[in-house]
């Protein structure tokens, strides 16, 4: 290590009890997991957080630092913080003496692209934050579409780990879209935090990440990913702001930290949209209204219904709905295409719009 970085160490060391907060673009009341680190541990956060940040080969610790005090705070910088996307995901060693293996000596991170791109993508996060308006929900919503319209789920991206990945190249993998969410929640001031566990899907059982957020007073959790159709021209909302039960099916985490619970759907885009059919009537009713909306001009509509043995029974012939509304329809608005239907058999839920013509 040169002269230079090892005096920006020094001075960074000397500096850490007087930080009040991370040195993050948002408020560290806005974090997750910064919050309930311990204050040796936030120290040691504060001097990570710089150092990644200008992309060093080696942290330096302070003498006596725990490892474990090491491994959280490193943990938490790589969970918490997801404008530094020229970190490596989980890359990273922490150094110890043979003698004194309780006690870390440095942390050597690993980085998958240059420093530089950190600044340029809190510039661009910011810009897109800017335009999202009215209350958290609203902007939420903005920022779920803007990320689904942005990003593809893409493994062989060259960084789709990172909200880089997703909002600068539009390439991305789970954790990618929820760092992304993550970065610009927090810019526009919502608490939001990245979960990793697992998922189970109709391909098994793999790793996964989504968000967890406070949206207008009240935590509940989202898949960006899963609700990307990347396909159509339209967003689908079946993990859009659900509670611990409903997100439970096929989603666990696997992290180690404490989450806030998520028990109110107070939140959830379908209730809040009044596109949640507490009845197979109703349910029936709402399709009709929608079918409409499409023959109307509308790119989709979407549907929840509240009982599994009502969407079971609307599913039995949703292939014969855009018959049934034909028949009954007034004279003039027939729909002008095939139905293009999307469904998630686990959240009872379905988006419904129009094939695109063939060319």
């Amino acid at each position: 290590m040169g002269r230079t970085a090892a005096l920006i160490l020094v001075a960074l060391c000397l500096a850490m009890p007087c930080l009040a907060e991370p040195a993050t673009p948002y408020p560290a009341d806005t974090m997750l997991y910064y919050p309930q680190l311990t204050a040796p541990q936030q120290q040691l956060f504060d001097l990570i957080y710089h150092v990644v940040l200008r992309g060093m080969e080696r942290i330096e610790l302070p003498e006596g630092t725990s490892y474990d005090d090491a491994r959280a705070a490193m943990e938490a910088v790589r969970l918490d913080c997801p404008e530094l996307c020229a970190l490596s995901v989980g890359a990273y060693s922490i150094g110890y003496t043979a003698d004194q293996p309780e006690q870390a000596v440095a942390i050597v991170p690993q980085y998958c692209m240059d420093a530089s791109c950190q600044s340029e993508l809190v510039h661009l996060a910011r810009c897109l934050a800017a335009g999202a308006q009215g209350d958290d929900f609203t902007r939420e919503w903005y920022f779920h579409d803007l990320l689904c319209r942005t990003a593809t789920y893409d493994l062989e991206a060259s960084a789709p780990h990172s909200a880089w990945g997703a909002l600068v190249e539009g390439r991305a993998v789970c954790d990618g879209y929820a760092r992304a969410m993550t970065l610009l929640c927090r810019l526009a001031g919502i608490r939001c935090g990245m979960v990793s566990g697992i998922s189970v899907t109709a391909k098994g059982t793999n790793a996964h990440a989504w968000n967890i957020l406070c949206i207008d007073g009240v935590w509940t959790q989202l898949d960006a990913t899963f609700d990307d159709l990347d396909s159509g021209n339209f967003n689908s909302y079946f993990y859009f702001n659900l509670t611990d039960e409903m997100i439970s099916i096929n989603h666990t985490p696997r992290n180690g930290w404490a989450l806030p619970a998520c028990t109110d759907m107070v939140a959830n885009w379908h209730l809040r949209r009044r596109a949640l059919a507490q009845s197979l009537e109703e349910a029936e009713a709402q399709m009709m209204n929608g079918l409409r909306s499409l023959a109307l001009g509308a790119a989709s509509f979407s549907l929840r219904l509240a009982r599994e043995e009502d969407y079971l029974a609307l599913w039995e012939d949703l292939t014969l709905w855009g018959e049934r509304y034909n028949g009954a329809c007034l004279p003039g608005e027939e729909l002008p295409g095939e139905l293009q239907i999307y469904y998630c058999d686990e959240q009872q839920s379905m988006v419904i719009g129009l094939e695109e013509p063939s060319p």
